[in-house]
């Protein structure tokens, strides 16, 4: 298992990422982000986090 927190924009990264490693993954939903999600990507640079985002 990944110790960092992953970060992704929507469920199709979820899914890839779900697939190629172990890992905790927080998805943003693009411009849907919540301040809830805000919150816990900021709990999560406390453990390491990694932010993938697509084009």
């Amino acid at each position: 298992m990944i110790k960092e927190v992953i970060v992704v924009e929507g469920r199709d990264d979820l899914i890839k990422v779900k697939q190629a490693v172990d890992a905790d993954v927080i998805v943003t939903s693009g411009f849907g982000i919540t301040e809830k999600t805000i919150e816990r990507i900021r709990e999560a640079q406390k453990r390491g986090s990694h932010n993938f985002y697509g084009s």
